[in-house]
């Protein structure tokens, strides 16, 4: 039973980072769905990609390129809530699914994960790091919210992907989400 267990839990596992994968962020998705639709609760799905990953793999090779993801997911994971999922959605793409948060704060989250990004001394020498070693590393990250963007896994990833694309449009190392009303002490104000 042990055996069986560890099976399942390894099919929804990516092995390089640890993360749940693609599938598991899939099933989980569609539940969080039903029950934000059902109980008529905020849900946020958000695409982060790091900026410039390509370049960083053929400059310092694929091992080093490995460390990274694996850094920056523990990384994502640490930036974001218990109750919020992070899968490695594919190559330098993670999925976060965010349950039970509105879009201003879900976004606060983004940008705080984007700033420790940017401000982590990612060195790509492990082993013996130098200040040589260090290099700087962004992730853009897009956001969609439940239902006004999609009221499946597939719409709300691709709305969010589409965003995530738009961040790097425009630069990288940012958050773009949709416009929303936030609550000020002056009153509502559009994002």
């Amino acid at each position: 039973k042990r055996k069986e267990l560890r099976l399942i839990q390894e099919a929804k596992t990516d092995p390089l980072t640890r993360l749940s994968n693609r599938a598991a962020l899939m099933e989980l998705c569609l539940k969080e769905i039903s029950r934000a639709d059902r109980y008529s609760r905020p849900l946020v799905v958000a695409m982060a990609d790091i900026d410039g990953f390509k370049r960083y793999n053929d400059t310092y090779g694929h091992p080093a390129g490995d460390d990274l993801l694996r850094a920056l997911a523990e990384l994502v994971r640490a930036g974001c809530r218990l109750s919020d999922l992070v899968a490695r959605y594919g190559g330098d793409e993670f999925a976060l699914l965010m349950p039970e948060i509105d879009a201003a704060d879900a976004v606060l989250v983004a940008e705080k994960i984007c700033r420790t990004v940017a401000r982590f001394p990612f060195a790509r020498n492990q082993a013996i790091p130098t200040a040589q070693d260090i290099c700087p590393i962004s992730m853009s990250i897009g956001v969609a919210i439940f239902p006004e963007d999609g009221d499946t896994p597939e719409e709300l990833l691709a709305k969010a992907d589409r965003r995530l694309y738009e961040a790097k449009r425009k630069g990288g190392n940012q958050v773009v989400a949709p416009p929303f009303q936030e609550e000020t002490e002056g009153g509502v104000k559009e994002r």
